[in-house]
């Protein structure tokens, strides 16, 4: 399976987003393969790190999902369907979680409030990538 996307969780951890879904690897132990902590049926598309606990992940359906990672398994809270599109980035804005698929639409999800959906903001331009920092959210377009 080629890799996709990549994200540390935290202890050694290592989330690995492909077309299966996503794998967590543990460095330093035998958690690679058959034995490691799985999630599967989708594709990833990117990944998402909260702290070292929890994982979000966007897939080419545009759906978002979240899990806790606990004992070595991926618990799922969370699989919110987002965009129309395949979701090609995500950014933690503390209480919010930002993410843009190739559209116009900048969603995002509330995390004190079980993750609910609801729109950021309309770029009116084709929005790529997405980063939040403090109180700033920096769009990036296909335009430029």
């Amino acid at each position: 399976t080629t890799p996709t996307c990549i994200a540390a969780l935290g202890g050694g951890a290592v989330a690995v987003g492909s077309p299966e879904g996503v794998q967590v690897v543990t460095w330093g132990r035998p958690r690679v393969g058959a034995g490691a902590a799985c999630a599967r049926g989708f594709q990833a598309s990117c990944l998402l790190a909260l702290g070292s606990q929890t994982l979000v992940g966007g897939d080419v359906s545009g759906h978002i999902r979240v899990w806790h990672w606990r004992r070595g398994t991926l618990k799922p809270v969370v699989d919110a369907e987002v965009h129309a599109s395949s979701v090609c980035a995500l950014s933690n804005g503390g209480d919010a979680i930002f993410s843009v698929a190739g559209e116009t639409i900048v969603q995002q999800l509330h995390v004190l409030e079980d993750f609910a959906v609801s729109t950021f903001c309309n770029a009116g331009i084709a929005v790529c990538s997405v980063l939040a920092h403090d109180r700033t959210v920096l769009l990036g377009c296909k335009s430029g």
